[in-house]
C-alpha cells in the first residue's frame, strides 16, 4: 500500500498534486460480512485514522478512533470501517429501514459515506455514492460524467452490509459487486473516498484532507489491485511519548518478496 499525503497548490484547496493511493494484492479469501471484522479476516490494506474536516489547524487526524480496511477480489470491492461512537449519546440512528427504499433524511444520522469513481483518469465514466447509518438505512446515487446526468434511483442490487455497535465502537462491513459499479479491471485505478460523518460533535472525517470539490475525480484517493505485492496495514501513529508510526508489512504469497519501506 502506498499512502501519500495531499499537497495543495497554494490558495487552491482543489488542486492536489499528491493523492493518497492504495495498491494491494487481490484478497485471496473473502471476509464474512457480519459486522464483526474478526481477527485475521481482513488481510488487506488498512488505514488507521481518518483526517478531520473541522480541525484547526487544517487537516489534522481526527482524535476519535476510526479507520478502514479495503480490498477486492474478482467479484467484489470490500470495505470495513471501524469508528468510535459518542461515549454518552452513543450512535445517532433515528431512521429505520424501509425495505430497499432510499431514505434521504439518513444524512441527519451518524453515517458512513463511500464514493467510488470507476474511471477517474478517463474524464468520463461514472461515480457512485453510498451513505448508510448503523441500522443499514441507505441513500445511494450514481452520476454519469459523460452527459452530466444523475441517477437518484440507482441502487447496488448485490450490496451486502452488516453493522455492530458494541463497547463504544461501530463496525460496518460492506461487499459491493464490481458489476454494480461497472468496474471490469481493478488493476486500473478507481477513485475512492471513505468518510465517517460524526454528529456529536459534527465532523466529516475522511481518507484524505478536505477539499471543496468533494465529488471531483481529481480530489479522490486511488485504489487498485496489483498482481504481486505486500499487504500493508497502519497499526498506530502515536503513543504516550508522541509520534510513533507503526505498520505491518506482510507477504501474502509463497515466493520471496523484496520490500523497501520509507516513512515520511
Amino acid at each position: 500500500m502506498a499512502f501519500s499525503p495531499f499537497v495543495h497548490a497554494e490558495g487552491d484547496p482543489n488542486s492536489a498534486s499528491v493523492r493518497p493511493v492504495i495498491a494491494t494484492p487481490q484478497i485471496s479469501q473473502a471476509p464474512e460480512i457480519d459486522g464483526k471484522m474478526a481477527e485475521g479476516e481482513w488481510n488487506t490494506a488498512t488505514v488507521y485514522r481518518f483526517v478531520s474536516q473541522n480541525s484547526q489547524p487544517k487537516d489534522l487526524l481526527n482524535p476519535r478512533e476510526g479507520g478502514f480496511a479495503v480490498g477486492a477480489d474478482a467479484e467484489n470491492l470490500y470495505i470495513a470501517v471501524r469508528t468510535a461512537v459518542h461515549p454518552t449519546a452513543g450512535v445517532v440512528a433515528q431512521h429505520k429501514p424501509e425495505g430497499k427504499k432510499d431514505v434521504g433524511d439518513v444524512i441527519h444520522d451518524d453515517s458512513i459515506e463511500l464514493w467510488v469513481d470507476n474511471d477517474p483518469k478517463g474524464g468520463g465514466g461514472k461515480y457512485y455514492q453510498i451513505l448508510v447509518n448503523s441500522l443499514g438505512v441507505s441513500l445511494t446515487k450514481m452520476h454519469d460524467r459523460t452527459d452530466g446526468s444523475a441517477n437518484l434511483w440507482w441502487d447496488s442490487e448485490g450490496l451486502k452490509q452488516a453493522h455492530e455497535v458494541k463497547d463504544g465502537i461501530w463496525t460496518a462491513e460492506f461487499a459491493i459487486p464490481l458489476k454494480d459499479l461497472e468496474i471490469k479491471d481493478l488493476t486500473r485505478e478507481i477513485g475512492l473516498r471513505v468518510c465517517r460523518n460524526y454528529k456529536h460533535a459534527w465532523d466529516q472525517s475522511r481518507w484524505a484532507p478536505g477539499v471543496n470539490a468533494f465529488d471531483s475525480a481529481e480530489t479522490m484517493g486511488r485504489f487498485r489491485n496489483v498482481a504481486v505485492g505486500p499487504v500493508v496495514k497502519e497499526l498506530g501513529l502515536q503513543d504516550e511519548k508522541g509520534i510513533a508510526v507503526q505498520i505491518s508489512v506482510t507477504n501474502p504469497g509463497s515466493a520471496p518478496l523484496p520490500v523497501k519501506v520509507r516513512l515520511g
